[in-house]
């Protein structure tokens, strides 16, 4: 029996339902040399950021923080600016939105979700840009059983999407399905050998495409440093190790083997202060 009473964790949103095998599958790969200096605080709620991306980019950020309100807001070289809100109207209400606008050519983009929490529910709707519709709906059956489904349209898009979502959670184990009208399922299943050590898999078909993949990873949490192993259908293996050096600074060391590619091994140092 799960020492977790009735209904006492957070019930996760639709589009985290299979998060911990994402995570745990999520070999993380060398992107390209990055620097990120956060240390400029003006006081306890307003501090500033320069980072060094790739090309290379220049980013300047901004970030102001509270309890109930985090801004973020960012300036690049390329040509774009960004900015996110999360904002915790009460207990069970939050709001967040993030927009791009870029310049060359003039294109801005948004999207604005209010996200509803209550004890055995989980309600969003997501307002876009492009005339993007999105609705979401996750309810707790019993203490392990969760149950989802989900409604998107778009200008873009031809037919709207409906989708379905299942989640059964124990002290061991974690087994997700989600399903959309697009054609896609996606299974995943991870198991909790120890608070430091977990085994995941996944399962992607389409019924259209009749395209079928899957992946079996291992997720080792060290004290300061994590590893990640896959390998999955197409015959491609990777792993990955990252470190926390200290506060601000990131070692990751990551390799793939497949037929076409051969071996390949990167190192990148970088460090990270964004919210979701």
């Amino acid at each position: 029996m799960s020492d977790v009473p009735p209904f006492a964790t957070k019930l996760v949103a639709y589009d985290e339902i299979n998060k911990e095998a994402f995570m745990s599958l999520h070999v993380g790969h060398f992107t390209g040399l990055s620097m990120n200096d956060s240390t400029s605080f003006l006081d306890r709620k307003f501090y500033l950021s320069l980072m060094m991306l790739e090309k290379p980019v220049y980013q300047v950020g901004g970030y102001y923080f509270t309890t109930n309100l985090v801004m973020l807001g960012k300036a690049s070289s390329d040509g774009s600016v960004a900015a996110k809100l999360r904002a915790s109207i009460s207990d069970h209400f939050l709001v967040k939105a993030n927009a791009v606008l870029r310049f060359d050519p003039c294109v801005l983009t948004g999207l604005v979700t209010f996200d509803h929490m209550g004890l055995r529910h989980r309600a969003q709707l997501q307002l876009g840009s492009k005339g993007v519709l999105g609705a979401t709906y996750v309810h707790r059956c019993t203490p392990s059983l969760s149950l989802g489904t989900e409604f998107v349209c778009s200008n873009l898009a031809h037919d709207p999407a409906v989708g379905f979502a299942l989640r059964f959670e124990d002290d061991k184990t974690v087994a997700t399905a989600k399903g959309s009208s697009t054609g896609s399922l996606l299974i995943t299943y991870l198991h909790k050998v120890s608070k430091k050590v977990f085994l995941a898999t996944d399962f992607v078909y389409n019924i259209f495409s009749k395209d079928v993949k899957a992946s079996v990873g291992c997720d080792y949490m060290f004290d300061q440093c994590r590893v990640i192993g896959r390998i999955d259908s197409d015959g491609v293996a990777c792993a990955s190790l990252e470190e926390g050096v200290n506060s601000g600074l990131k070692f990751l060391v990551s390799a793939s083997w497949d037929q076409s590619r051969g071996l390949w091994k990167v190192v990148n140092f970088s460090s990270a202060d964004e919210f979701e």
